[in-house]
């Protein structure tokens, strides 16, 4: 769990502002297919997706989502309280030779960064938060969280 913020007296616990899901195909594919995404929800409530083909480091296609506040608020405090993703090991990857791989960036209040990385296991919550996130907006490819969807 990040450390907690003192400030005038009174200690806080900092708080998810956002949360990044990247992932990224590592077998054999078309250079124009999308091989990679990285899917960004923020506490602000905003999701942003961004798709990647075989051949640009820049991606493809980038496409915004609203988030009502409220759904917002939910999202990120059942990651917080419920499944405990400041618990998370920071690797889950196993040895792959063909497969996904992913990588997920948890940014908390007060600059704390928190990342976590893996192959083809989720981390204890992972399906539990592949499935919040595809609920969260009515996405046109997708999203792959954690190679799930």
């Amino acid at each position: 769990m990040p450390r907690k913020i003192a400030f005038n007296g009174v200690t806080a616990v900092p708080r998810i502002t956002s949360i990044h899901f990247n992932y990224w195909s590592s077998g054999p594919f078309d250079v124009r297919e999308i091989v990679a995404e990285k899917v960004s929800v923020y506490r602000r409530g905003r999701i942003e997706q961004k798709l990647f083909d075989g051949m640009s480091k820049e991606p493809r296609q980038t496409i915004e989502y609203p988030l009502d506040k409220s759904e917002a608020e939910a999202f990120f405090t059942t990651l917080e309280k419920d499944i405990k993703v400041h618990d998370w090991d920071a690797d889950y990857s196993v040895f792959v030779c063909d497969g996904w791989s992913w990588k997920c960036t948890i940014r908390y209040s007060g600059g704390t960064i928190k990342t976590i990385a893996g192959t083809v296991s989720a981390p204890p919550g992972g399906k539990t938060v592949a499935k919040l996130v595809g609920k969260l907006a009515q996405f046109q490819y997708g999203p792959l969280i954690f190679g799930l969807n």
